[in-house]
Formats: structure tokens, C-alpha cells, sequence
């Protein structure tokens, strides 16, 4: 099989697994003169970055999904939230797309959290607070509202300024009807 596709020429990158666990990468390319270069590559390394990288994503995606939040991950370069399908359901969007403006969700914002959510966020841009923490309404796809609970942290430029954010929301509705006694 090896020997039909080097004789292919150009075919595609092929791992061969070795038995003591080492990987390489067998590539062979078609010389100008009808010959043939093959070409080996160790990387054994490479893929275990890759497999301890694959582990962690799939331990962070399944925490996530158990803390019941929906994640958000603001550019203000671009002014696009890149945003998780949970946070899609707690922010009443009812949108296919992975990115969405703010402006897409801010405005299921109850009107009177409007201020406090945006008092909150400033605080954090200018650095009076460590990290976004407001509690504010959401209207749902059926009208009602949601509590929630953003909950974020800006990564700095050097000039202080953030150009990037971060975090979560949570569903926070049974607790602040406790708190109300509804």
C-alpha cells in the first residue's frame, strides 16, 4: 500500500505508529527527474501536545456544560461576541451564528438593569473593577424575563486599555426569587 502511494507521487502526509509509541510523518514528494524524495518526521512530541490539548478542551466544554453557563468572548477591536449556544438560550437569541454584536443581545436587556449593566462594564474598562460582575434581566424568546448573574475579566493592552473580554452568564432566576420571596 505504502509503495502504490509513493509511486502516486505528492500523495498526502501519512503518521506511522510505531510500536515503542513513537510517531513520524512519511511524505513523499516527486522529483523533476521522475524520482522520488521521502522524507520522515518524529512527531512524537507534537502529538502528545495535541492529545493533552484535545483532554483539556473536552474537560473544560464538559465543566462548562455542568455549571449550566454560557459563554461569551468579546473582540471590542471588532466589536463581535463570539458566544456559546447556551449563552444564545439565557440571552433570548434565537440566531445559527457562533458571532453576534452586543447590540444583538443588549437588547433583551430588561429596561431598568440597562444602567447597571452598563455601569458595571464601564467600571471594569477603566479599572476600578477587578472584573465584570452584574446581575441583570434577560427577556426570554416567550417574553418573560430570566435573571442572570455576567460575570467576566478584559485582557489589557499595554497602554492599560482592554481590547479583549471574557467570561460567562449564568441562570441566577430561582435565587433572586428567593431573595424577592416570589
Amino acid at each position: 500500500e505504502r509503495e502504490a502511494r509513493i509511486r502516486a507521487a505528492d500523495p498526502e502526509p501519512v503518521e506511522l505508529r510505531l510500536s515503542d509509541g513513537t510517531v513520524l510523518q512519511h511524505r513523499c514528494l516527486a522529483l523533476p527527474d521522475g524520482g522520488r524524495m521521502l522524507t520522515y518526521f518524529d512527531i512524537t512530541k507534537l502529538k502528545r501536545f495535541e492529545e493533552e490539548l484535545a483532554q483539556s478542551v473536552e474537560r473544560y466544554d464538559l465543566a462548562m456544560r455542568g455549571s449550566n453557563e454560557g459563554l461569551w468572548d468579546w473582540d471590542q477591536r471588532t466589536d463581535r461576541l463570539l458566544v456559546s449556544p447556551r449563552f444564545k438560550e439565557l440571552s433570548g437569541l434565537a440566531t445559527d451564528a457562533d458571532t453576534i454584536e452586543p447590540a444583538d443581545w443588549l437588547a433583551n436587556l430588561h429596561p431598568e438593569d440597562v444602567e447597571s449593566y452598563r455601569r458595571g462594564l464601564r467600571a471594569h474598562l477603566k479599572g476600578e473593577s477587578e472584573f465584570l460582575n452584574v446581575e441583570f434581566r434577560l427577556r426570554r424568546p416567550d417574553g418573560k424575563y430570566r435573571w442572570v448573574l455576567a460575570r467576566g475579566i478584559g485582557v489589557r493592552d499595554e497602554t492599560g486599555q482592554i481590547y479583549r473580554m471574557a467570561g460567562s452568564i449564568g441562570d441566577i432566576t430561582a435565587r433572586k426569587e428567593a431573595e424577592m420571596g416570589l
